[in-house]
Parts: C-alpha cells; structure tokens; sequence
C-alpha cells in the first residue's frame, strides 16, 4: 500500500514498495534525489499507519515472515512465523481501537481454512482469534457509529460478520441487527426525549427575553434614579450654598446691630 504522509514543517513522506524494496520518498524533492532504502526484503503486503504521531508498518517478507516497524527507529521485528509451509500468513493490517494500536492478520491453511487475528503488536504472542471458516479472503473494514467502533467482515461482496468494540471489556464482541421492535421503541424514546428539549428550549428561549426586557427596564429605572440623584444633589447645594450666604448675612445684621446698641447706652449714659 502506497501512502503519502504529511510531516512537520511543510514536508511529506512517501512509504512504498518496488522490486522487493520499501522506500521512503521525502519532499521538497531536491535534483538528484533518490528516495531511501528502508528494506529490501518485501515480498508483499505493505502496510502503514499513523499512531500517537509515529509512522508504523507491516510487511512481508521472503521468508513468510510478518514484519513490524517504526520510521522512527531502525530495522524491524518479527512478529509472525510461520511454522510450516501448510500455514502462510496474510493481509495484516494496523488499525487503532479503543485507542490503542492493533494488528489484524489472516492465518491460512492448507485445507483453505482462513482464521482472522487481532494483537498487539509489541506483544503478538497474545493474539486472540475473531473470526474462522473455510472460504476465501476476507476484507475487513472499519467505521464508528455515534460512540461505538465497529468492524464489518465480508467476503465476495457478500457479508460475512460484525464486531462491535467493548470499551470496559477492551475487546470485539460479535454484534447482531436489533429487533426491529426495539429499535422503534428506542426512536420514540429518543424522539420523545427530542421533542421535550425542543419544549424546554423553546422555553428557555422565551424565558431569556422576558429577562432582556426585564434588563431594559431595570437600565431605564437606574437611569431615572440617577439623574434625580444627580438632581438632588445639585439642588442640596444649591441650599447649603444659599444657607451659607443668610448665615453670613445674619452674622453682618448681628454686629451693625451690636454696633448701634452700643452706642444708644453710650448716649443714655452720658444723659443721666
């Protein structure tokens, strides 16, 4: 499988196979550039994905043999062995599931009975079987479907099996179609659930104009306040400003009274 990956600042990597090679293709292409020799022992069924920001593949080689790699690091390992040659092994896949990164492989005999693996691939030996049976290839694919992660098998064209990952369980479980019955109830249920938060929105929506209106006026009320606040203000200093002025001239009127009080005993008294 040819794949063209994008790589920090602005460069792309090609991972493909020719006459028994794996090469990597890096860009911008410079004149004279030749493109890297990772293996030259592939024999077939190139494989690569991208995980956690690495770049990781699969591949066979001339002996049979399943070989495991990262771009990152040097060389690969072998992670499948065929016994004998009544056992070959292929199409192994890389593929995330329940975030972590698998290897799915096919397992074929003699007799054409086909057996379909899932492993780790730093720990291959404790691969679990999903699915046998005595015909052709198979093809697997993936999809998710709200929160769940499926695997669909086929094989001609035709269906085959479907898994459906257990997250608590961390494995495939075999999914069946649900009762046409049951699916009709959850619908209602669901649209039932739909159609009272539409109410409840709808609610809210009219809830939420009642307070901007409510808002305007408190603004509009605040306002008011204010200015006759401000009116108030104005006014009390306007008093304490005319206060003063009779409190002064009261003060002036006291002493010219004083003043001519004084004088009219001074006279009196010069009189008697």
């Amino acid at each position: 499988m040819n794949t063209i990956y994008e790589l920090p600042h602005g460069r792309k990597v090609m991972i493909y196979m020719e006459n028994n090679r794996i090469l990597l293709l890096f860009t911008p292409l410079r004149p004279g550039q030749m493109p890297v020799v990772r293996h030259n022992d592939c024999l077939g069924w190139l494989f690569s994905a991208v995980w956690q920001g690495h770049i990781y593949y699969v591949y066979e080689n001339f002996g049979h043999q399943i070989l495991f790699g990262c771009l990152d690091q040097e060389g690969a390992r072998v992670v499948l062995s065929p016994v004998s040659d009544r056992q070959m092994y292929e199409a192994p896949v890389l593929h995330p599931v329940g975030g972590q990164l698998y290897l799915f492989y096919q397992q074929c005999f003699e007799n054409s009975q086909r057996r379909l693996f899932m492993a780790d691939p730093w720990h291959p030996e404790e691969a679990s079987c999903l699915w046998e049976g005595a015909e052709s290839r198979i093809y697997v694919n993936w999809y998710e479907l709200g929160e769940k992660e499926f695997m669909a098998l086929s094989r001609e064209g035709e269906a085959a099996a479907a898994f459906v990952w257990c997250r608590e369980d961390r494995q495939y479980q075999v999914w069946e179609a649900e009762d046409p019955s049951r699916m009709k109830a959850e619908r209602d249920q669901w649209k039932a659930k739909w159609d009272q938060a539409s109410r409840d929105l709808e609610q809210a929506g009219l809830r939420e104009a009642q307070w901007k209106q409510e808002g305007r006026e408190l603004k509009r009320r605040l306002a008011d306040t204010q200015a006759k606040y401000a009116s108030t203000q104005a006014q009390l200093a306007s008093a304490k400003t005319q206060y003063d002025q009779l409190a002064q001239t009261a003060r002036q009127l006291q002493k010219i009274g004083k003043h001519w009080r004084d004088k009219y005993m001074a006279v009196k008294d010069r009189e008697a």
